[in-house]
Formats: C-alpha cells, sequence, structure tokens
C-alpha cells in the first residue's frame, strides 16, 4: 500500500467515524420522540456487512479473461488458461479465507461441491464432463474461492467467449452485466480494439456503474502495446462519449510477481504488469460502493428525522396559537375516527388498485414466456442437434437468462406497485422496507409461501447476499433482501436467483438430457420448464400481494391507533397551554425551538455525511 493509499484510508476512517457519531445522535432523537421501528431499520442498515460489489468480465474469446482474473488472484492456475481453453459458462470469483479448495456447482435448483482440480472438466469447452455425452447434468453457474488480502473485496464474474458460434454467448455477458458495479472489459495489446469489441463495451456500458479496459499481454507487444492502449482510450471516448480508464497488462508478469518471495521485488514487477494498477481501481470503485449501506441509514436517518421536526412544528403551533389550533386537531381527531369506523372503504380501495395492477403484470408476464418459449422453439428447430450439444451450456445458460431476467422483472413491477399502494397510506418509505423484507422471506425456498422447506438446505448458497445482491449495486441502487437500504433508495428493484423466483424451478440442466434424445424431447423440455416457471411465479406473486397487502392493513391501523392518541394529547396540551400563564408558555416555546434547533442541526451534519461519503472514489 503507497503512502497515498494509506492516507486516503485514515481519512475514510475519519469520515465514516464521524458519520457514525452523526448516526448515533439521530438515534437518540429517533428514541426519544418514540420512533423505534425507523431507528431499528436504521441501525440494522448501518450495520449491513452483506452488500458486495461485483465485477464482470466481458471480452471477446481469447482475449485473455480467465488470465486477467488470475492476475488480480495472483495465483498462475486458478482459472484454467491454456490455449486451447474456452470458459463455456460463467465462473464467480470471491475473496474468502475459507472452502479455497473446492469448487461449487450451480445446478439451478441445488448446489453441489467439487475438488478446485476439477474446474476444467465442469467450466470449459473441452472440459471432461462438458464433453461426456454421459454426464447427466451441466452447471449453469460456478464458484471458486480465493484467499489473500491483496484480492478486492468483490464478485468477479468470469463470462464466456463472445465470438464466432458463441455469438448467444454476447447476450448472455451483457446479462450478466446488468448493473453490475465494475465491467471490466478485456481487449488485447495485439491491435486497436475492434468495432465488436466496442459494441460489447457500449451496449454493457449503459447499464454499468463503472467501466474499466484490460489491455491485455502486453507482455507479447513490448514495443507498440503503449500506444494500443492510447488508441484505444481516444477511440472509446469517441464512440461512447466519456473517458473511460484503459490499462496495459500482462498477466504473465503478475503471476510471476505474486511468486516472487522478495515482497520489494514483487510490488515493483506487480507494479509494472499493470495488475496493481488495475486492482487499486476495482478497490477504490468497491470501497465505494461498500459505504452504500452507510449511506443509505445517513439517508434513512435524515429522511426520518423531517418527521420529527415537523411533530415538532406541529407542538409549536399548539402552544403558540392555542385557541386556534384546538378545532384544527379535532377536526383531524375526528377524519382519524371515520378512517378508522369505516376501515373496509380503504382496505377495498388497497385491494381494488393491488388486484388491477397484479392483472395487467401477469398478462405481460405471460406474453413475455410466450414469446420466450416460441423464440427458442423456433431456435431448436432451425439448429442442428450437432450444434446445440456442442455447446450445451451456453445454449441453456442463455435460456436460464432469459427466464430469469422475465420472472425478476415481474416480481420487482409488482413489488413496485405494492410500495406505491404502501406509500400512498404512510408517506414515506419506513414501513415499506419492513414489510419489502417480510415479502421477501414469504417467497424464498422454505419461507412462508414456500411449502418446500427441505429445499432450504439445497439452495443456501443461492440466497447469499452476495448472490441477492448481484448486479445491482452500482449507482444509487442498492438491495439485500429485507435490507434497509431497500427502502432508504426507495426502490423496489431487487435481483434474485431462480431458485427463489420460481420456487419449484426445474432447474435447465434437464436440457441436456433432453438434447441427448432428439429435438423433439428438447421442444417438450422447452414447452414444459416455461409452464413450469409460469405457474410458479404467478404462485409466488400471490403470495407476495397477500403478505404485503396484509402487512399494509395491520400496520395502517396501527398507525391510525397511534396518531390518534398523538392528537389526543397534543390537544390536551394546547387546552393545557391556552389555560397557562404567559412566562410558561413562553418556556414551553423556548424549549420546542432549542429541540428544532437540535434536530436541524443532526439532520444538516446527516446530509453532509451522506455527500461526503458518496463522493468516495468519484
Amino acid at each position: 500500500m503507497t503512502a497515498t493509499q494509506a492516507d486516503a484510508r485514515t481519512a475514510l476512517r475519519r469520515e465514516v467515524e464521524s458519520a457514525a457519531k452523526t448516526v448515533s445522535s439521530a438515534l437518540k432523537v429517533l428514541d426519544r420522540y418514540g420512533h423505534a421501528d425507523a431507528a431499528e431499520a436504521i441501525r440494522r442498515t448501518w450495520a449491513d456487512t452483506t452488500l458486495r460489489g461485483t465485477v464482470v468480465v466481458v471480452g471477446e474469446v481469447k482475449r485473455g479473461k480467465s488470465s486477467v482474473i488470475n492476475a488480480i488472484a495472483g495465483a498462475r492456475d486458478l482459472l484454467p488458461v491454456d490455449v486451447d481453453v474456452c470458459t463455456s459458462v460463467p465462473v464467480q470469483v470471491l475473496r474468502s479465507d475459507e472452502n479455497t479448495e473446492v469448487i461449487d456447482l450451480n445446478f439451478g435448483d441445488y448446489v453441489e461441491r467439487a475438488p478446485l482440480s476439477e474446474l476444467r472438466e465442469w467450466t470449459t469447452m473441452n472440459g471432461a464432463r462438458v464433453s461426456d455425452p454421459d454426464t447427466p447434468e451441466l452447471p449453469t453457474g460456478v464458484t471458486v474461492r480465493v484467499a489473500g488480502d491483496h484480492v478486492p473485496r468483490a464478485l468477479f464474474i468470469d463470462t464466456p467467449g463472445a465470438g464466432g458460434l458463441d455469438r448467444e454467448a454476447i447476450d448472455i455477458a451483457l446479462e450478466r452485466a446488468r448493473g453490475a458495479g465494475v465491467l471490466l472489459m478485456v481487449c488485447d495489446a495485439t491491435t486497436p480494439i475492434t468495432a465488436p469489441e466496442m459494441d460489447i463495451l457500449a451496449r454493457a456500458a449503459q447499464a454499468a456503474g463503472s467501466v474499466v479496459v484490460a489491455v491485455t499481454k502486453t507482455d507479447k507487444n513490448l514495443r507498440r502495446w503503449r500506444a494500443i492502449v492510447d488508441d484505444d482510450r481516444r477511440l472509446i471516448r469517441e464512440h461512447l462519449g466519456r473517458d473511460v480508464p484503459v490499462i496495459g497488462v500482462s498477466s504473465l508478469r503478475a503471476v510471476d510477481a505474486a511468486e516472487m518471495a522478495d515482497p520489494d521485488r514483487r510490488a515493483r514487477v506487480e507494479k509494472t504488469s499493470g495488475v496493481a494498477e488495475l486492482r487499486a481501481h476495482i478497490a477504490a470503485e468497491m470501497a465505494r460502493g461498500a459505504l452504500l449501506s452507510k449511506v443509505a441509514a445517513l439517508s434513512m436517518a435524515e429522511s426520518a428525522l423531517e418527521g420529527v421536526a415537523a411533530s415538532i412544528d406541529a407542538d409549536i403551533a399548539a402552544v403558540d396559537r392555542a385557541e386556534e389550533v384546538v378545532p384544527e386537531l379535532e377536526a383531524r381527531r375526528e377524519e382519524l375516527r371515520r378512517l378508522r369506523d369505516h376501515g373496509q372503504e380503504w382496505e377495498q380501495i388497497l385491494s381494488r388498485n393491488i388486484s388491477v395492477a397484479r392483472q395487467s403484470i401477469m398478462a405481460n408476464f405471460d406474453a413475455e414466456m410466450d414469446r420466450i418459449r416460441e423464440h427458442w422453439i423456433r431456435t431448436i428447430n432451425n439448429s442442428g442437434m450437432k450444434v446445440l450439444r456442442s455447446k450445451p451450456q451456453v445454449f441453456t445458460s442463455r435460456i436460464e437468462e432469459e427466464l430469469s431476467a422475465a420472472a425478476e422483472s415481474t416480481v420487482n413491477r409488482q413489488l413496485e406497485v405494492l410500495r406505491r399502494e404502501a406509500n400512498a397510506l404512510f408517506g414515506d418509505d419506513h414501513e415499506w422496507e419492513a414489510m419489502a423484507g417480510a415479502a421477501l422471506l414469504s417467497i424464498a425456498p422454505g419461507g412462508a409461501g414456500d411449502g418446500r422447506h427441505s429445499v432450504a438446505s439445497k439452495t443456501e448458497n443461492l440466497l447469499d447476499p452476495s448472490m441477492l445482491t448481484l448486479g445491482i449495486i452500482s449507482g444509487p441502487a442498492i438491495a439485500s433482501a429485507g435490507g434497509g437500504a431497500l427502502a432508504a433508495m426507495g426502490l423496489a428493484t431487487i435481483a434474485l436467483p431462480a431458485a427463489v423466483i420460481g420456487g419449484g424451478w426445474l432447474g435447465v440442466n434437464m436440457a441436456y438430457r433432453a438434447m441427448r434424445n432428439g429435438k423433439q424431447h428438447l421442444v417438450t423440455w422447452t414447452r414444459e420448464t416455461v409452464a413450469a416457471l409460469r405457474m410458479s411465479v404467478n404462485r409466488n406473486i400471490d403470495t407476495l400481494v397477500t403478505t404485503v397487502r396484509t402487512e399494509i392493513v395491520l400496520r395502517y391501523r396501527a398507525r391510525l391507533r397511534r396518531e390518534g392518541d398523538e392528537l389526543k394529547r397534543r390537544i390536551e396540551d394546547a387546552r393545557a397551554t391556552a389555560r397557562a400563564s404567559e412566562e410558561e408558555r413562553r418556556q414551553t416555546l423556548a424549549r420546542l425551538n432549542r429541540n428544532k434547533e437540535i434536530v436541524a442541526k443532526v439532520r444538516a451534519d446527516l446530509a453532509t455525511s451522506a455527500g461526503t461519503l458518496r463522493g468516495v472514489g468519484r
């Protein structure tokens, strides 16, 4: 770590400590004024350490994507990188001190572990397991762990190469890059960035939070690689209309450096290899991403104190003009009585709005399922079985991506409707945060709405927070199942693995067996898989709606009771104030105004801290 980096980390630590003190002050105010639920949500969000940044590695075939990940990890043989090797399935690499000698094989609705030595067999086009016609199932994703403080805290996704017969892999890579914290585009130093590469970069960059280009194999073009990097930088600026970091990297020199015993020499070689700069860039983006839960908590606290400030203003008005305020408070109290007495009316309106929206959402989902089914049936009928069988994981991964994306989108749209209805009643996102957590848990495997508790253990890894936040940790978007950041950002956007969305997800792996039995079996499998997912999503949408609608009704009834009690207290205080002496009024006003100033200062400090932490890494 350089002196500059150490100074930056020290400054960041001071900013976080300062923000923590400000949050603590806000929590004391909220607790004092009876906002226990909001205070608990803020505490939970501030302490959230589950959020993980995502780095999606994309690029054409044979550009060295796997080699770059090995270089970043400092492990020569982590991912297969021979000349004749091409990655056939997305591989996730994450930093961990445990289970580094085994890999997780994701089979859609369950996960199995295998020795790290078998990674090549499961994840390359010519791997023994992939090419063996007797292998009953193939994974649609693999997780690898690597240890070391030098590895940025991020989830790296090595996507299948794009190009040639693997053009479908382009869409898979782009789907994986959707909302990525960092999109790492890999080119090489033998030639300036090509038109197809620029197209992939432009399309993926639209949804990524940050983009960096690694120009690999600089050791093979020592004379011209710097000129190539400059050309790439200029071409990208002209094509994308913005500057993008372009870093020359020699993956070979980087892994050589990792094996050097002398730390000074290792640091020098890593620097000249370019991997030190690449790691630093990724680490800076991940540091900013790791602060998002802190920023979310600060924003939540500021919003919650806005309600406290409004309450203090109401108390000031009750003291300052007691005679005028009492009739206004009595009118509001009567309105609350009517709402409580005629609860069926607003409950029926709520149910109607949700039902109408649900019908529209599910109609769109059904249409999308029909489109996906017909598209893949046409693809199967128009393709030779030899082509389909030669790239089985590309074929099945693409179907999995399309089905999962359609299901995610449907769940997200329904959640957004529910959030909108909840906020229309409650006026803020604080209640919604708790309801969203209950809703997501209700459709998780083993949850209240699942009915298949045995699945929970099989899908434990799929519910890891790093998967739940996959692809949505960039920019202002941040979410986790039940996490407070969901409410703070006012978003219903989530990313759920297929096992959560589908509940009864069949697993696309059955396609491998169907492939071996001919086109008709594959067509039948496609129809049955789409139909199964359609039924499962319908069931889970029903569970979501039932869970959240019940939560809304119960919580809103409780809020009406609390507000009624608060109005009763305020009316009594106003009447007492009307009878009080001028000196007593003056003292009460002075106390309330001091409280108002304290709340205003804490809110200002929260806003300042949030702004500072948002700017980290920019």
